[in-house]
C-alpha cells in the first residue's frame, strides 16, 4: 500500500522506534516516499528545498525501521532510529515548546546556532583525539620494532 498523493503532500509523523517519542513532523511527496522506501532513510519534501534527506548536512540521519500508513492513506508514520537530534535547534525532538509559552525567537536562534557550533567543535575535537591516538600507536610500533631489531 502507498499513501494517497492525489491531493499533494502528505504529513509524515516521525517517531523514535525505541522510545516512542514523536521527533518531528514533515511532508512527503511521491519522490520522497520512493526514496525513503528504496534507501531505508528518511526523505521528505520541502517547498523551499525540494527533495531532501533528513540529516544530509548535519549528519543526524534517520534509519527507517517501520513505515505505517493511516486508515485514510493520507498520513505516514515513520518509526526511526535517529543518528542524532531531530530538531535543527539541537533538541532531541522538535516538540519541546508548550502551548501558550512565550517564545523568544532570537534566543531560540542563538541556541540553535550555539548548538551547531558546539557540534562542530565536538566533532573537530573528536577527530583530533582519534588522530592523536593513531599517531601514538604508530610511534609505539616504531619503538617496539626498533627494540626488536636491536634484540635480534
Amino acid at each position: 500500500m502507498t499513501p494517497d498523493f492525489s491531493k499533494g503532500l502528505v504529513p509524515a509523523v516521525v517517531q523514535d522506534a525505541d522510545t516512542g517519542k514523536v521527533l518531528m513532523l514533515a511532508y512527503m511527496d511521491e519522490d520522497s516516499w520512493t526514496k525513503t522506501r528504496e534507501t531505508g532513510r528518511a526523505w521528505f519534501h520541502s517547498r523551499t528545498r525540494g527533495l531532501w534527506e533528513k540529516g544530509s548536512t548535519s549528519g543526524n540521519t534517520m534509519d527507517v525501521v517501520e513505515t505505517l500508513i493511516d486508515c485514510d492513506a493520507d498520513t505516514v508514520l515513520l518509526r526511526v532510529k535517529p543518528a542524532g537530534p531531530a530538531c535543527h535547534t539541537g533538541a532531541e525532538s522538535c516538540f519541546f515548546l508548550f502551548a501558550g509559552q512565550a517564545i523568544n525567537r532570537s534566543a531560540l536562534l542563538a541556541f540553535s546556532v550555539g548548538m551547531n557550533i558546539a557540534m562542530v567543535v565536538f566533532n573537530v575535537a573528536l577527530g583530533a583525539v582519534a588522530l592523536y591516538g593513531m599517531a601514538r600507536t604508530l610511534s609505539w610500533r616504531r619503538v617496539r620494532a626498533a627494540q626488536a631489531k636491536e634484540a635480534a
